[in-house]
């Protein structure tokens, strides 16, 4: 990819907040009090670094989500939502309101269906380069171009995706980022509460069955073990995010060098924890 290139694409995501993180230069962050790799949002004087005559018109990359994570949630300006489902809300003629969402990947394609009770009242899908949309009534009949699809690329645009298909040593996976340990943003989160919700909701005939989980794209689900809580606080060192553990490990570990005020309290006495081997 050419500068100039870069500079074409880099310019698109100028409206929408799109945050970019510097190859090599750290910074402190507000409200921190480590060095973290430099990542700020892309302002227009921002693209002179982007000029052809500059050297270091690639030590900037853009933080986007691949395209795989349009049908898994995502967090968008402090919401968070799957996109293809935001797509059909956002863009059907007919009330979403009661439906049901169904979202899948089928041989390349990304597919939304609306469900209201065993009807599906309207679907689109995306083939990697445009959109598709059900024709009106009735979709059995087939699907057609989504128009206009300049409108559809500008919502990919606007929640940071890579729609001009940058190589993926070009751009940061906004995902999964994570500087310095310190994650910035994931793909899933729940709360306890949440969880408590799911569990409970699990039919009778499962609950006797062993607990599994499953991490990222893997194919098969592991087991969880017993679950506990924390029996003491945890302290984590301001400087080496590795350095951590109750104050008298870590008093034990640093001798006359252990100085309180080095390390903040990360978690609780009595937090829960599920664990995995």
């Amino acid at each position: 990819m050419t500068k100039e290139e870069q500079l074409k694409i880099y310019s698109a995501y100028l409206p929408y907040g799109l945050k970019l993180q510097h190859m090599y230069e750290k910074a402190k962050h507000e409200g921190e009090t480590v060095l973290r790799s430099w990542v700020k949002p892309l302002e227009p004087l921002d693209l002179g670094c982007l000029f052809p005559y500059r050297k270091d018109s690639f030590d900037w990359k853009p933080i986007l989500y691949d395209l795989s994570y349009l049908t898994k949630e995502i967090e968008h300006e402090g919401e968070r939502f799957i996109p293809m489902v935001y797509f059909i809300k956002k863009t059907s003629l007919f009330d979403l309101s009661k439906c049901t969402f169904e979202v899948y990947e089928d041989d390349g394609e990304v597919y939304v269906n609306a469900h209201d009770g065993d009807r599906v009242i309207d679907s689109i899908f995306y083939d990697g380069n445009i959109f598709w949309s059900s024709k009106l009534l009735d979709i059995h009949e087939g699907y057609r171009p989504a128009n206009p699809q300049h409108a559809w690329q500008e919502m990919l645009t606007h929640l940071h995706f890579n729609v001009f298909n940058l190589p993926e040593d070009q751009f940061i996976n906004k995902a999964t980022l994570t500087i310095n340990n310190y994650i910035m943003e994931k793909p899933k989160s729940i709360t306890w509460k949440e969880l408590k919700e799911f569990v409970n909701s699990i039919p009778d005939g499962q609950l006797e069955k062993t607990a599994s989980i499953l991490i990222g794209d893997e194919s098969s689900a592991k087991d969880l073990n017993e679950p506990f809580f924390i029996a003491n606080d945890i302290y984590c060192s301001k400087e080496d995010y590795e350095d951590c553990g109750t104050l008298d490990e870590l008093k034990d570990l640093h001798g006359e060098e252990f100085v309180d005020d080095d390390y903040m309290l990360v978690t609780k006495q009595g937090t829960a924890f599920l664990w995995m081997d």
